[in-house]
């Protein structure tokens, strides 16, 4: 009867899956995900971890090593002044306006549902039904915080999970951390406050770096800029580029497109080539079914049309950008309009495509 049941369910499961809204892409996706194999750890002599206390010790010194201060910026002098100013009186200033109930509830309501919860396992689902009472009686610890400039010491407390990396050994780990919920909300709050006074006055321009509505395509789109100016006024253009490590990746192929989504034919062919193989394979597309057909059947754009439509969304929101940095790109060729002497399309070339 079970078995009978779990077909049923199976068999429902397959008929619904459609490829306009991603249930059919998730379902290959989970299909052909390889599962990861139960691989002890090493320590450095080469030996292998077994019990849970020599694994946390192992972790223990891999966090020490990881999380320490780099040398060449330690300065005695800027470390006393900072504890001398964490120590002193708060300067007499207006008070910072207080936190109401209607926004930390505008908060808790727009936190991403799949966020992981800290220690205290309160997720953002079970936030949104608090009662009105609770959400008050929140928002008067909120602003007893930001009154005595105390931050709790319970909400510093984050959840540590290793987790093996993306082809890399898998004797080696890497980690991400997982605060509490509440302290996640009393964050967003207090940088609401704090943005006014930092932005215009702290923060130069270049400053792209953990800032809403600045992203790497936009520093990238001026580097794209520099680099056309000077080929295109024949003069030499000089560049230091920085490998960081343990830098976030961005695994979305479209991330980017607005700039390489003009690039020379032979390049953009290639990924065209690689999208049709994989729909041909999605479908089992017989031979005589053109590519073509199956992106209209699917009403899928091509690459290059995908770029189009990417580059005039991005373009088109430059214009009204606070930074004056972003707004320059809004033009509509390059900044300094030199005169065009190569063959070659850059990306606002995509505008008028």
């Amino acid at each position: 009867m079970l078995a009978k049941h779990k077909a049923s369910v199976f068999e429902k499961f397959l008929i619904n899956l459609s490829p306009n809204d991603g249930s059919l892409w998730r379902a290959t996706k989970r299909t052909c995900k390889l599962s990861s194999q139960n691989i002890p750890i090493k320590k450095s002599d080469g030996s292998f971890v077994c019990t849970d206390l020599d694994k946390a010790e192992l972790f223990k010194d891999c966090l020490y090593e990881t999380f320490q201060p780099h040398p060449d910026i330690f300065s005695l002098e800027n470390n006393m002044a900072i504890a001398e100013s964490l120590n002193s009186s708060l300067p007499v200033s207006r008070p910072v306006k207080h936190f109401s109930p209607s926004e930390v509830k505008f908060v808790i309501d727009k936190y991403p549902h799949k966020k992981s919860p800290g220690f205290d396992l309160i997720t953002g689902k079970v936030a949104r039904c608090l009662p009105k009472k609770a959400i008050i009686h929140l928002t008067h610890i909120f602003n007893c915080i930001l009154r005595l400039s105390y931050f709790p010491i319970l909400w510093k407390f984050s959840t540590i999970i290793m987790i093996p990396k993306a082809k890399k050994p898998p004797d080696s780990v890497s980690s991400f951390r997982l605060l509490p919920f509440f302290a996640k909300v009393l964050e967003k709050l207090i940088l609401k406050r704090i943005l006014p006074s930092i932005s215009n006055s702290v923060l130069p321009d270049a400053h792209f770096g953990f800032r809403s509505a600045h992203s790497t395509i936009h520093q990238v789109h001026r580097i794209v800029d520099a680099i056309s100016f000077s080929l295109e006024k024949k003069q030499y253009c000089t560049c230091a580029f920085l490998d960081v490590s343990q830098a976030f990746d961005r695994p979305i192929w479209t991330y980017g497109i607005p700039l390489w989504g003009n690039a020379k034919i032979s390049n953009i062919n290639k990924i065209q080539t690689f999208q049709n193989i994989a729909l041909r394979k999605l479908l089992n597309a017989p031979p005589y079914v053109s590519n073509l057909s199956i992106q209209q059947d699917l009403r899928m754009n091509s690459i290059k049309d995908e770029a189009k439509l990417y580059y005039k969304r991005f373009h088109s929101r430059l214009l009204n950008h606070p930074n004056p940095l972003i707004k320059n790109l809004a033009v509509p060729s390059i900044p300094g309009n030199p005169l065009r002497r190569l063959k070659r399309n850059w990306c606002r070339d995509l505008l008028n495509a």
